[in-house]
């Protein structure tokens, strides 16, 4: 056929002429629609779609080939010279290969609902050709601009899996709206490695581009050695497909389709290593093998086969860090699983709270910075602060002493301190307050104004000094800089667990008592509804979510039960301002500081979560919107409305979580939409958090959330650095002086340039900064989850399973063993503890026919005291030792106060 000449279907293709005369063509199959130019592909959209947005621009669709001719320089493959065929559902792009070494065609083809891209490189000449790189390219739409439609619905986030055979690539818009694109590696083609430096490229072949690179990287960088023309082996093909769905399980099924992999991973990929795994492995090319990186050290056993190919293996590992599992199927295709072992989740909770106090808190009378947890540097193993900066001056002083870097570890030790409390914690935490954040941090009752206000960067010290702050911002220098919201909540949630601590534990606190803390939790969550719209009302407290914010739920209720009823009325109604806006005032409230941001994604879930399971009132001007100049009202207000957008945030959440991405730090942890290389950010847990109560709490079909839910949970502990001697105490930064320290976030490229201004090799960034978020965050997850699952069967979330002849016990494992929930086809039943938990090593008996759930609890202080239990679960009671308590409803739970005489007691729920 002619190059000038088109055979056009009408069915299948279109010819469109642009005002100069030059063609564009499309291509429909199905649900997709792409447009090619002479360059590549312009968009792929869905038809259906009534944005008709396209996740690739450009000129998607162009492979970039580096090569040498013996010991010549690398060069890049000329593509000046293809000419553009089309025939009945079909496009050809084919190079004069006159002159040139190599040539290259490229085929794309509309079948079965997508499109099929192949391209057949081949040598010309009379000698041999090395590939150093075959690089696919891919310039996609990212969420961009303040217009809300283009962010959330005409821009998109990426996902994509690197893993050898059955990798792939796929889109979702900030919205979570369906459909999603994907770009699969079709079998027989292996994508090994990724770059962003410029354009965001996977690599068939990076023997070339990944050697320049410096750092670390899991898979080997490959090359392709081509024979001269007309030989055997001088020329090589791979193709890819693409194609949109309209659901996750249908992602699933496109990629079992075309001949990948559907895997699924409980309890998730970074395992703790007194836990098991289950893996299954869905693949019609038939699984011939499970191989491990580390034999001696890892536990591989094939369970089943079901009827619908689903492979059912377990795991365990024994070598601490990494660890990579070969899944040999089809005809010779491996595809890579990366795992990551860590100590016991138990373990790990203590150690970071002990690593904090002891290792990152600075003691120095007469500072200013005396009594602050500041950033640690487990790559030299420094303690960072304003005294060694390592070039986080002026502005970026903020990572050192303030902002959410600093702000959030206090809160966490205190947090866990309700479970475990550890008297040279608390007193930690009591000198941080009594030090660094009462009169420095924060204004005091008698500062005025903005009494119990909290300075924002650079630190306390230059924000409370005229000039010095002068010389650090050159705006806002009229107002106090008490205005960032987001610095209120870690503040008030640090207060709301030591007043827990001190009302548990009385005699293991000194600088306040219960009623002390609870004063100035209150306060300073008055401050954080006041004083950031009144200052600077671009901080939009009332639509921005808030890490720790849902703590405020439960410090309403300690008011009220505190008799101060009137404070806990102005706080509901405030809280109620927020939940009220999200569910009704805004169709996109994920929004922070950027104009999309993953952090809005716990609250948005809590304030739906609140706005379920309370009844709320209907309003006329409930609050005044001086940005915008109008009253908000709700003139009517109703529980399906909050589910509704709980529905909607949990999928918008999605868009920016991995789900199919089976590698440790993809799997349930965050990513952002600005970056193809940060993942594991305090978001993986946080956000988590919302997908795993989901989960429990309202979704009809709870197994996937359960799932997605508790690999968010494992996710990032894979960043601490820890272990025993055997292993020199960590994987990250080996030295017992690191065994406790945490990474920021996680670093996926081989090398990169992280925010804070440091190069990262890949792994966990080197310092801590905001990951304490996430542990605190962790502290509200824990849990040991008995699921019924579909594909699984019983599986033990966070706990060791004992399934025998029906009579069915879970040891808890969660780190904390002070929640415990039953998911099954007959019940959901949750029990938490307020405070002691369950026996170390003592199982759950658990009766699904009968809805009973039987445990050994621990006094864990080894006094006489009152310990609450929550359960949740319609029509319960509740039973110690035989004697029944009176369940009181509490919100969305009930609850019990039981006597705690002995070391150990057992506790019965039943389901009536």
């Amino acid at each position: 056929m002619k190059p000038s000449l088109f055979l056009i279907s009408l069915a299948a293709l279109l010819l469109h002429f642009n005002a100069n005369g030059q063609g564009n063509i499309t291509l429909n199959s199905g649900n997709i629609s792409a447009d090619f130019s002479r360059y590549g592909i312009r968009s792929v959209i869905c038809p259906d779609d009534p944005y008709r947005a396209s996740p690739v621009s450009g000129s998607f669709g162009r492979p970039s080939i580096t090569y040498r001719i013996g010991e010549g320089d690398w060069l890049t493959h000329y593509m000046g010279n293809t000419s553009m065929n089309a025939e009945e559902g079909k496009i050809t792009y084919t190079q004069d290969s006159e002159g040139m070494p190599m040539s290259l065609e490229q085929e794309f083809t509309a079948e079965d609902a997508g499109i099929t891209w192949t391209m057949k490189l081949k040598t010309e000449m009379e000698f041999p050709v090395k590939v150093g790189d075959f690089a696919i390219p891919i310039p996609w739409n990212r969420p961009r601009g303040g217009n809300p439609e283009q962010t959330f619905e005409t821009g998109f986030t990426k996902h994509h899996y690197i893993a050898g055979d059955g990798s792939f690539i796929f889109f979702t818009r900030p919205s979570g709206k369906a459909p999603y694109f994907i770009i699969m590696a079709m079998p027989g083609t292996r994508l090994e490695y990724f770059d962003s430096d410029d354009t965001y490229q996977v690599y068939v072949h990076s023997g070339h581009a990944g050697n320049l690179q410096e750092g670390n990287w899991r898979y080997e960088h490959t090359y392709c050695d081509l024979a001269p023309a007309g030989e055997e082996g001088s020329e090589v093909e791979y193709s890819f497909r693409m194609q949109w769905a309209n659901s996750y399980d249908e992602l699933r099924q496109v990629l079992y389709d075309n001949g990948l992999l559907d895997i699924r991973v409980v309890p998730g990929m970074s395992l703790p290593a007194d836990l098991v795994a289950k893996i299954s492995i869905r693949s019609k090319e038939g699984i011939k093998a499970v191989r491990a990186e580390y034999p001696s050290d890892t536990d591989i056993e094939f369970i089943k086969r079901s009827d619908d190919n689903h492979y059912i293996y377990s795991v365990r590992f024994r070598r601490p860090g990494e660890n990579m599992l070969y899944v040999d199927y089809g005809d010779g295709l491996t595809n890579h699983l990366e795992f990551f072992s860590t100590e016991d989740l138990e373990t790990l909770f203590k150690k970071r709270s002990s690593f904090i106090v002891n290792s990152q808190q600075h003691k120095v009378p007469g500072s200013w910075w005396d009594g602050l947890y500041s950033v640690y540097d487990m790559k030299n193993g420094v303690l960072r602060g304003p005294e060694d900066t390592d070039g986080f001056d002026y502005w970026w002083g903020y990572v050192l002493a303030c902002d959410d870097p600093a702000l959030c570890k206090a809160p966490y030790v205190a947090a866990k301190n309700v479970y475990y409390p550890d008297d040279e914690e608390i007193e930690s935490v009591e000198y941080y307050l009594e030090k660094f954040v009462w009169g420095g941090l924060q204004r005091t009752d008698k500062e005025k104004p903005y009494p119990y206000g909290i300075y924002g960067t650079p630190n306390w010290m230059v924000n409370r000094d005229p000039e010095l702050r002068a010389g650090v911002k050159n705006r806002n220098l009229d107002k106090m800089n008490v205005w960032r919201s987001y610095d209120y909540p870690h503040i008030i949630m640090l207060y709301y667990h030591m007043y827990q601590v001190a009302q548990m534990y009385p005699s293991k606190v000194n600088y306040l008592d219960a009623e002390g803390y609870l004063e100035r939790a209150w306060q300073t969550a008055r401050a954080y509804f006041i004083y950031p719209y009144e200052i600077l009302p671009w901080y939009d407290t009332y639509k921005w979510g808030c890490y720790n914010e849902l703590v405020i739920e439960d410090l309403v209720a300690a008011l009220e039960e505190a008799g101060r009823n009137e404070e806990a009325g102005w706080l509901r109604n405030e809280y109620e301002k927020k939940v009220k806006y999200f569910i009704y005032d805004d169709e996109y409230p994920y929004r922070s500081e950027y104009a999309i941001d993953r952090t809005a994604f716990e609250s948005s879930y809590a304030f739906a979560r609140y706005g379920a399971t309370t009844e709320m009132e209907a309003d006329s001007n409930l609050w005044y919107d001086v940005k915008l100049e109008k009253w908000w009202s709700h003139p009517e207000v109703s529980r399906d409305d909050a589910i509704e957008f709980m529905e909607q945030q949990h999928y918008a959440g999605l868009a920016v979580r991995g789900w199919l991405e089976t590698k440790y730090f993809l799997l349930g942890s965050d990513f952002t939409t600005s970056s193809d290389r940060h993942c594991l950010s305090y978001m993986a847990r946080m956000g988590g958090w919302s997908i795993l109560d989901y989960g429990l709490r309202f979704s009809e079909n709870p197994w996937d959330w359960l799932q997605l839910g508790y690999a968010s949970y494992l996710s990032a502990w894979s960043l601490m650095n820890t272990g025993t001697e055997e292993s020199n105490y960590g994987y990250w930064a080996p030295g017992k002086e690191n065994d406790g320290a945490t990474g920021w976030a996680f670093m996926s490229a081989k090398e990169g340039r992280a925010w804070i201004r440091k190069d990262i090799e890949r792994g966990a960034w080197f310092y801590d900064g905001e990951q304490d978020l996430g542990h605190g965050s962790a502290v509200r997850m824990a849990a040991t989850i008995l699921a019924e699952d579909p594909l699984f069967g019983w599986v033990a979330y966070g706990g060791v399973l004992n399934d025998d002849e029906g009579a069915i016990s879970v040891i808890p494992r969660d780190g904390l063993r002070c929640r415990f929930w039953l998911v099954s086809e007959k019940n959901r039943l949750g029990v938490e503890m307020e405070r002691d938990g369950f026996a170390g090593e003592e199982a759950v008996i658990i009766d699904n026919e009968r809805g009973e759930l039987e445990m050994t609890i621990e006094n864990r202080t080894g006094d006489n005291h009152h310990t609450r239990v929550y359960v949740s679960g319609d029509n319960c009671e509740i039973l110690l030792d035989g004697k029944k308590y009176p369940l009181k409803e509490s919100g969305f739970r009930s609850y019990a106060d039981l006597k705690i005489t002995n070391d150990q007691h057992i506790l019965k729920i039943i389901k009536l």
